[in-house]
């Protein structure tokens, strides 16, 4: 597969190491190739993590996550993307039936980075039309810095911009310094950028810096995701459940925030940020708040900037020291006691009882070893890292999109109104069980009293013991037996060589000696040499496995000798032979 930049050795190499250590760790079939759902897994996992890309068509579950509702029109492009047309290309042109090894996956890492550098450049050439440079043009040093400050308006608004109007696209980017939320820090940022990576005022300089922009603003994104779960966790004080922030609280927030958390229940449901475990209780759950598609920034028509989950980094160690998809009970107690992060300290070798217990028990269900990459795995890290890794809901549970993609095609209004959140502050009780804050900050009386908010708060996590394994892991076993029944039958040509002269012999000892004592036994005899030739050529032939051969003669064999201790029998009584009479009426 070819790129526009090329992929030469040194960049497959970087990306294979890249991919490496999760391709170890993942299922893959007894030759080693992954499947083409995993394989998509895995990228999908590489760009958000290393990247920072949400790139589309490689989101969880890719096109499984099909809208109800959405007219075919909107279903063609959400199908329509192009990561989904290049995975199809790759995998006519690989035979992926056969499955992905890792050199194919690196290619397509690197097929889909040229492609998001290929848009930016397109990008960067309406810039150059919008403000009336062309693009053949060496400009002055004032106007690149222009050009660029232009284009990063477009990146961070998905906006289009006017071309033929360069005064009206001007004022747009004087107005977008103005009004732009945390402006000052980012282009203190590009600017440093800028000094250090600027080799040129040419397209070809300028667009050099425009990929940088892109591939390292992900790192600049980092700190507004950190604000955000710094701010949540603010939140948590009218919880008892880890990671959780009571809905009431969430909405109380925004009024005391730049965060505006106004996302309506309907749309956090979907999103599978709303914990409901509670039905008197609903809280947002803030890992899975932090990095959904609601706080991505629609880059480019190809990818969104997200926040990367720190739960990708503890999996990341977990998989490079593993190095395999399943992990014993007491390999993963003495891996995830020694991690630790902003909000969880080292735990050492003993990890909380309940912990243990449980990870024990996802073991007993998978045969000894547990699944690194099923859904109870992910449950488990989520309730050792609450804060950190989502909490996996079941499949077909949540239907995530973006606020402009769930708006479009639900036909329903993002943003909770004030009745609406006044009402949830009146319907559901306080977290705490005793008090609860109204949209206006004020302290509402005692509600313990008030029917389902008698009981305290429980502090429990949610746990649900359905699994969901990846592909290869749930047919591990299943795949490894179909393998053995129908591989191939051995070649037993030289012994069949040695096997059909000696049998044919003492089988025709054997008939002789039949023929002068019983003839119907005889004829039973001449059915089992029969049987005996047939089989022979057959598994010469290859066209049978010996082991299934073996079984219907030793069957026909004993059903054979069960016929000569009854005819035994009945010449003890002294009774006549049917098989006798049947002949003497035939000769008849």
């Amino acid at each position: 597969m070819e790129t526009s930049r090329g992929v030469n050795d040194t960049r497959m190499t970087l990306l294979e190491d890249a991919l490496r250590p999760a391709f170890v760790s993942l299922p893959k079939d007894s030759a080693g190739r992954m499947g083409a759902q995993t394989a998509r897994y895995l990228l999908h996992r590489y760009f958000l993590n290393k990247k920072g890309w949400l790139l589309k068509g490689l989101e969880p579950k890719g096109n499984e996550f099909k809208v109800k509702g959405a007219s075919a029109a909107l279903q063609k492009d959400w199908e329509g993307w192009v990561p989904n047309y290049l995975q199809k290309r790759f995998e006519e042109s690989h035979n992926t039936q056969q499955g992905i090894v890792l050199h194919d996956l690196a290619q397509v890492a690197a097929s889909l980075e040229d492609l998001v550098h290929k848009e930016a450049h397109l990008q960067l050439e309406e810039v150059y039309e919008s403000l009336g440079f062309e693009k053949s043009a060496t400009l002055q040093r004032q106007q690149a810095e222009e050009v660029i400050d232009m284009y990063l308006l477009v990146y961070l608004t998905s906006r289009n911009v006017t071309v033929g109007n360069p005064s009206k696209n001007r004022q747009r980017l004087v107005s977008f310094a103005q009004k732009y939320t945390g402006f000052k820090e980012m282009h203190e940022w590009l600017e440093g950028i800028e000094t250090r990576s600027m080799s040129g005022t040419d397209f070809a300089g300028i667009s050099s810096l425009v990929d940088e922009v892109g591939d390292l603003y992900p790192l600049f994104n980092d700190q507004e995701c950190q604000d955000l779960k710094a701010t949540m966790m603010r939140m948590e004080g009218g919880s008892r459940k880890p990671g959780r922030i009571p809905l009431a609280d969430f909405y109380n927030k925004s009024k005391y925030s730049h965060w505006r958390f106004t996302e309506s229940p309907e749309y956090l449901r979907d999103l599978g940020a709303l914990d409901e475990s509670d039905p008197h209780r609903p809280h947002v759950i803030l890992s899975n708040y932090v990095s959904s598609f609601n706080n991505c920034l629609r880059a480019t028509g190809l990818y969104a900037v997200c926040c990367r989950s720190p739960c990708e980094t503890l999996m990341g160690t977990l998989e490079q020291k593993v190095a395999a998809p399943t992990a014993s009970v007491e390999r993963l107690v003495e891996l995830v006691g020694a991690m630790s992060t902003d909000t969880v300290t080292a735990r050492g070798p003993q990890l909380e009882g309940k912990l243990v217990e449980r990870l024990r028990s996802l073991a007993e269900k998978s045969g000894g070893e547990v699944p690194l990459h099923g859904r109870l795995f992910a449950q488990w890290m989520h309730h050792a890292f609450p804060r950190e890794c989502p909490y996996p809901h079941e499949a077909g549970s949540t239907n995530p999109q973006t606020p402009d993609e769930w708006v479009k095609n639900t036909g329903k209004t993002l943003a909770v109104s004030e009745e609406e959140m006044n009402k949830i502050v009146n319907d559901f009780c306080p977290a705490s069980g005793l008090s609860a804050i109204d949209s206006s900050g004020k302290i509402l009386p005692d509600w313990a009293a008030r029917p389902g908010c008698t009981e305290a708060e429980d502090s429990e996590l949610p746990w649900s013991d359905q699994e969901e394994l990846m592909e290869h892991h749930k047919v591990v076993e299943s795949a490894s037996r179909q393998s053995e029944l129908l591989e191939p039958a051995p070649h037993y040509g030289f012994l069949m060589l040695l096997f059909v002269p000696v049998v044919s012999i003492l089988g025709f000892a054997v008939d002789q000696k039949l023929g002068s004592s019983n003839g119907k036994l005889q004829k039973k005899w001449r059915i089992v040499m029969a049987m005996v030739a047939s089989a022979s050529l057959a598994i010469y032939m290859e066209l049978l496995d010996p082991r299934v051969a073996v079984i219907g003669i030793i069957f026909y064999v004993g059903y054979f000798r069960s016929s000569i201790a009854v005819v035994g029998s009945q010449k003890t009584s002294k009774l006549a032979d049917p098989w006798e009479h049947e002949d003497a009426n035939f000769k008849v």
